[in-house]
């Protein structure tokens, strides 16, 4: 009876535990960590937000470019977030290369209107299922080559995922990071972001 009971306790106590939550990538923890590294630590402020990576190629090696930018606002009255404010560049292994921090006057995007329905447990969820796909492509670009019929779905399967992310007047930021990746994407199949 003893073993039955103690069983029986077991099998509650595996199904009440709860799965594995996903891991982020290590080139996600890159990105989050890029402000506090030694080249972005002393020019980018640690309230900026960091931008998703997007795929490059320097020198014909690749990289991740990526932007930051500041907001205006809160959470009561609603936020408004600014353009690019500060680049950085981070190898294939998440290092971050180079970074800068952009001259000029702060430039508004339009008032941030969150998407219906959408919770932070959903954005969290695509953001993870977004890097691989993200460095499935950066691999596939930086090889050069014609790609297969399934690679090109893939690639435009990323552009949307991608796509889900950018704010409303953002896409043009995300271009200028890596003008040949996003030609790239669209001539196999995808849409480069906020492009109609």
């Amino acid at each position: 009876m003893k073993k039955i009971v103690l069983a029986a306790c077991f099998a509650a106590l595996a199904c009440s535990k709860r799965a594995a939550a996903p891991v982020a990538s290590p080139l996600q923890e890159a990105v989050r960590a890029a402000s506090a590294s030694s080249a972005c630590g002393r020019l980018i402020p640690a309230e900026w937000s960091p931008s998703l990576p997007v795929p490059a190629l320097d020198g014909g090696r690749p990289v991740y470019k990526m932007f930051f930018y500041g907001r205006d606002g809160g959470p009561a009255e609603g936020f408004v977030f600014h353009h690019a404010e500060g680049d950085a560049t981070l190898a294939a292994d998440g290092r971050v290369l180079s970074c800068s921090r952009r001259a000029g006057p702060v430039s508004r995007l339009p008032n941030f209107v969150p998407k219906p329905g959408v919770t932070m447990d959903d954005i969290d969820r695509r953001e993870l299922e977004l890097y691989p796909e993200l460095q499935n492509a950066a691999r596939l670009y930086a090889e050069r080559r014609e790609m297969t019929a399934d690679e090109k779905k893939k690639v435009a399967a990323m552009a949307e995922a991608f796509e889900f992310f950018i704010e409303d007047g953002r896409g043009p930021d995300y271009r200028e990071l890596s003008r040949d990746f996003w030609s790239w994407v669209e001539r196999n199949g995808g849409r480069p972001p906020g492009k109609p």
